[in-house]
């Protein structure tokens, strides 16, 4: 039996709002490396999928959807696939090339292992989502929180 965390429960309730200003939010963190904490929350991907430079995030027919390549924790390679989106892909992939641009004054990201990844990138993110980086986010989350909040948000 699965049970809700306090994080997904809070966010069930002001998911619609949330969604609605994460675009917004896309914008005004886009200088800096919490611009990561929106991304990962209306893609519902891993932070290392996201921040690798690797994985690829390609428009769909669905403007809520975006085609995503590189899954992580898998044995072999795995074919493109569809996931929905909390925002629309044209708001998504501004953010995602703020990223982009952001880390490649950082060094070639894309030859970093997800390892270094993590250890360059995730400590200040994680700071960044203590201090309110996301509003409506408790100050206890964790970044793996943000999966759970995103499949709240696409079940809502």
């Amino acid at each position: 039996m699965t049970t809700e965390t306090d994080t997904t429960r809070t966010l069930r309730g002001d998911l619609g709002a949330k969604a609605a200003t994460t675009g917004g939010i896309l914008g005004a963190l886009a200088m800096t490396s919490c611009c990561i904490l929106p991304l990962l929350l209306v893609s519902g991907r891993r932070f290392a999928e996201l921040c690798n430079g690797r994985s690829i995030f390609a428009p769909s027919a669905h403007a809520q959807y975006t085609v995503f390549t590189g899954q992580l924790k898998k044995r072999r390679p795995q074919p493109p696939y569809s996931i929905p989106l909390l925002v629309p892909y044209d708001s998504f992939a501004k953010g995602l090339l703020a990223l982009r641009q952001k880390q490649a004054m950082k060094g070639t990201v894309a030859t970093f292992t997800n390892a270094q990844i993590t250890a360059r990138f995730q400590p200040n993110v994680q700071r960044g989502l203590a201090a309110g980086a996301l509003p409506g986010m408790p100050p206890s989350s964790h970044i793996h929180d943000l999966r759970a909040a995103y499949v709240a948000g696409v079940a809502a």
